[in-house]
């Protein structure tokens, strides 16, 4: 297959499973990804020759899906109430992720710990950087599909915006990966 053609499938598939997802009022997120899985097991059980050819790698991740993730949350950014709210978006997306992070990472280290295979707490951390991030899209997602009956807080929208910064940060650092792609 070619990229278009895979592309063209793909935003069929999602498109689909979000009218799917709003007739039956299944969070958007969570059909996503169960669609994913049986997508998934279909192809390894039935076609297991056939790769589409779209791999997930770092360069894909930080140059091409990061910059319009963080694209898109800065672009419907209300910098009144990111100014506003500052104060406690910071304190949301910052230390709320390293204490998360440390947690997850800590619970790793110790509970590998008490099994044969054991790993150092700089490998604990890196697990913990991609195990502890909560997707803040399906968070919203969930939240505005009335799932959890709350009133959105106007700083939770500018808060992704730094929270994917942050992880995109420590996901960087720890991975060792470049500032710049060459």
């Amino acid at each position: 297959m070619t990229l278009p053609i895979v592309i063209i499938l793909m935003l069929l598939v999602a498109s689909s499973v979000a009218m799917v997802a709003h007739k039956y009022r299944l969070p958007y997120t969570v059909a996503l990804v169960v669609t994913g899985l049986i997508l998934s097991v279909v192809r390894t059980s039935f076609y297991p020759d056939v790769d589409i050819g779209i791999h997930l790698t770092k360069e894909l991740l930080f140059v091409v899906l990061l910059p319009v993730l963080i694209y898109e949350a800065a672009f419907h950014l209300e910098l009144r109430e990111f100014l506003n709210n500052w104060k406690s978006i910071i304190t949301l997306a910052v230390p709320g992720l390293v204490v998360g992070l440390f947690m997850v990472s800590g619970l790793i280290y110790f509970g590998l710990k008490l099994t044969p295979t054991s790993i150092s707490f700089g490998v604990a951390v890196l697990i913990g950087t991609i195990a502890a991030a909560p997707d803040p899209v399906g968070v919203l997602a969930v939240l505005r599909a009335g799932v959890i009956a709350m009133n959105l807080n106007p700083g939770l929208s500018p808060q992704r915006v730094l929270f994917r910064a942050v992880v995109a940060g420590a996901g960087r650092r720890g991975a060792g990966a470049t500032a710049a792609p060459r």
